[in-house]
């Protein structure tokens, strides 16, 4: 039984230097992990801020082409409803082509 006891205790001993040296021996890599960590976790909140300031221009593009499109809409409706809005007198728009003493046509004023 003594020498079972004096084993264990030159066993836990060997252990705990053991366990000493690979503990220097990994803390470079600790480190690393960690300073590796650190650099993916900036770079992940820039890659949220940038797709965050994307989807911001995306939504303001979409918000700019829709006012785009309403104003050609609205310009498109003008000028079908009011010929003196294209700058068409109401009056020549009607009348049809003016013919002139040779019987050709002639120039509108």
């Amino acid at each position: 039984k003594e020498n079972q006891t004096s084993f264990l205790g030159l066993a836990n001993e060997v252990f705990d230097k053991h366990r000493e040296r690979v503990g220097v021996e990994l803390k470079p890599i600790a480190t690393a992990l960690a300073d590796w960590r650190k650099n993916l976790e900036e770079i992940e909140k820039t890659r949220r801020e940038h797709y965050g300031n994307l989807t911001t221009e995306l939504k303001n593009v979409v918000d700019g082409q829709e006012k785009v499109r309403g104003e050609a809409a609205r310009l498109v409706n003008a000028l079908r409803a009011a010929p003196k809005t294209r700058g068409v007198d109401a009056h020549a728009a009607t009348a049809g082509p003016r013919v002139g003493s040779e019987g050709r046509s002639a120039p509108s004023p």
